[in-house]
C-alpha cells in the first residue's frame, strides 16, 4: 500500500524516482447479465481480479512487460472500489514523460493464462468460471490521468427466448417446455487484453447449451399478460453457421438454424432475444440484440468468484 500513494508523499528531503513516481490507481465495479441490476463493488481482499498494462504499438496494443495478467485483489478498507496487486513489486507506472497506457482487466483471477490467452468453456468443470467471467478495458491514460474506473462487464453472450402465452401454447405448454442451443462452440481462448474469444481447430462447435427452466415474467407488450423466458449465456463468436435452436413443446420438435436473417455473430456482453412463431410444423426465429446498458450503481456483492 505504501509503493501505491509514493506519488503523494510530501517530503521533499528525497528525491523522487521518475520511474516509479507515477503509479496505476485502480478501481472497479462488476456488473450482471441481469439488466435490471445495478452495479456492486468489492470489499474484500477474496476477490482478485487479473489487471494488463499495455502501450500501443505496431501491432496494436503491446504488452509493457512485466505487468501482464498482474493479480489485482479488493483492498477492502473503504467504501470506494480499490484495487491494490498481491505484491508491491507488480505496481505499474506510467512513464514520467507522458506516454499514453491502457489498462485491460478481467475477474475472476486465472493462473492458466498463457501469452495473454485464457483457455474457457462451457461444459460441466468449466461452466461456473466462464459464466462468471467480467472485463473492461480503459485507453489512453497517462501521468495525469492515471486512476482508472473500470466497469466489470459479463464477457460472454446472453440467449434469451421469449414465448407468449397463447401464442400458440398455453401456460402449463410453456411451463414444460425445453429449447436447446445445438452446434455451438463450448470451448476457446479469452483474450485478457482486449475481451475477445478466438477458437482452435479443437473446439469445435459441435456442443449443446441447455436453456434454464422456463420463468414467468411480467409481459413487456400490451397484447400478451405474461410471457415465459429461458436463457443460457454463451461464447461471442462470428461463425454461427452451425448454430441451431431446438424447442420441444406439447409433444411437438421444433427445429430452426440461425441464418444471417435473424444472427450472423455472437457479442460479449450482448443480449441476443429471440421470440420464436410458429406456423405448423415449422417454427421462425426473430432476433433482436443489444448491449446491455441500463447498469447502473448499486450495492457491495455477495456472490463469491471462482479462481480457476
Amino acid at each position: 500500500m505504501a509503493a501505491l500513494f509514493a506519488a503523494c508523499d510530501e517530503d521533499h528531503k528525497a528525491p523522487v524516482n521518475p520511474d516509479s513516481a507515477y503509479p496505476v490507481v485502480v478501481t472497479a465495479q462488476a456488473y450482471s447479465y441481469d439488466v435490471q441490476a445495478g452495479g456492486t463493488i468489492w470489499v474484500g481482499p477474496e476477490f482478485a481480479m487479473g489487471v494488463t498494462f499495455l502501450k500501443e504499438g505496431e501491432a496494436g496494443a503491446e504488452v509493457v512487460a512485466p505487468y501482464a495478467n498482474v493479480q489485482y485483489l479488493a483492498n477492502g478498507i473503504s467504501e470506494e472500489d480499490y484495487f491494490v496487486p498481491a505484491h508491491d513489486n507488480e505496481i505499474p507506472y506510467f512513464p514520467a514523460t507522458g506516454e499514453k497506457r491502457h489498462v485491460a482487466a478481467y475477474f475472476p483471477y486465472s493462473v492458466k493464462v498463457i501469452e495473454q490467452q485464457l483457455p474457457i468453456n462451457l461444459r460441466e468443470e468449466g461452466k461456473k468460471f466462464a459464466s462468471q467471467l467480467l472485463f473492461a478495458r480503459e485507453d489512453n491514460m497517462d501521468k495525469d490521468h492515471r486512476k482508472c474506473r473500470l466497469q466489470m462487464r459479463p464477457a460472454l453472450s446472453l440467449i434469451t427466448f421469449r414465448f407468449q402465452v397463447g401464442k400458440p401454447f398455453t401456460q402449463e405448454q410453456l411451463e414444460a417446455m425445453k429449447v436447446t442451443l445445438k452446434g455451438f462452440h463450448l470451448s476457446g481462448l479469452f483474450h485478457i487484453t482486449d475481451g475477445t474469444v478466438g477458437f482452435r481447430a479443437q473446439d469445435l462447435p459441435d456442443g449443446q447449451i441447455a436453456l434454464a427452466v422456463p420463468e414467468k415474467k411480467k409481459a413487456e407488450v400490451r397484447d400478451a399478460e405474461e410471457v415465459y423466458v429461458l436463457q443460457a449465456i454463451a461464447l461471442p463468436s462470428t461463425e454461427t453457421a452451425t448454430y441451431e435452436a431446438e424447442v420441444i413443446c406439447n409433444g411437438h420438435t421444433y427445429i430452426q438454424k440461425f441464418t444471417d436473417e435473424n444472427i450472423t455473430e455472437l457479442k460479449g456482453g450482448y443480449e441476443y432475444i429471440f421470440e420464436p412463431t410458429f406456423k405448423e410444423d415449422e417454427m421462425m426465429l426473430n432476433c433482436q440484440s443489444a448491449p446491455i446498458i441500463n447498469w447502473k450503481p448499486g450495492g457491495d456483492i455477495s456472490g463469491e468468484g471462482e479462481e480457476c
